[in-house]
């Protein structure tokens, strides 16, 4: 699916986008909110079996000097408390996941890699290109959410000119057709070192 129009602001005259895809929304979205919500399920359940083992009870005072009359045990309003205010908190992480896994697009031009991202803002990032050797290590790593797609989280690293000067890397979350993605860039990296005379950095 073509996504040009993302990034038609952020384009150049000249520039035209080869390739584009987005998040996958399944994956990303479960990602971010997987941790929060295993720890709203665990504190909960662990305020539940105290509330039900320590029940809020009224203790009377045995007659002793030092005894007095008071109350043991955990209130439900405490219970009720946490609970709201974890789910409250998950409620608003699980918001901006959606948000965030709505507004993730990653396009390669024939000098860039330009990634837009942002919850309640956009954000673009720029990785140039046109200046490489030709070295390009990438991994694709697929999440069990997708694992009967050709979705995948993207590691690329990519060796600029000069020579042992330094590089690019760039991480994504789970993308649609990650597959295919990572081989129109790696297509773009050779064909533009090809364009280049490789130097090296002296000593």
């Amino acid at each position: 699916m073509d996504y040009t129009d993302k990034f038609k602001t952020v384009l150049y005259e000249d520039e035209k986008v080869i390739a584009s895809t987005s998040a996958s929304k399944k994956s990303y979205i479960l990602k971010l909110i997987l941790a929060p919500a295993i720890i709203f399920l665990v504190a909960t359940l662990a305020l539940t079996i105290v509330a039900i083992t320590c029940p809020r009870r009224f203790v009377p005072s045995d007659g002793s000097f030092w005894s007095r009359d008071h109350y043991t045990g955990m209130p439900l309003w405490v219970l009720f408390l946490v609970s709201g205010v974890l789910l409250a908190i998950f409620g608003l992480v699980f918001f901006l996941s959606y948000k965030s896994a709505n507004n993730y697009y990653i396009a390669l031009t024939e000098k860039r890699i330009i990634i837009r991202r942002g919850a309640l803002t956009t954000d673009f990032s720029y990785l140039a290109i046109d200046k490489v050797s030709g070295n390009i290590h990438i991994t694709c790593n697929q999440s069990i959410f997708d694992r009967n797609e050709n979705n995948c989280a993207l590691y690329i690293s990519i060796e600029l000119l000069p020579v042992g000067h330094r590089g690019i890397s760039i991480a994504t979350p789970p993308i649609v057709d990650g597959y295919n993605f990572s081989m129109a860039i790696d297509k773009q990296v050779k064909e533009n070192a090809k364009l280049q005379t490789i130097q090296t950095i002296k000593e």
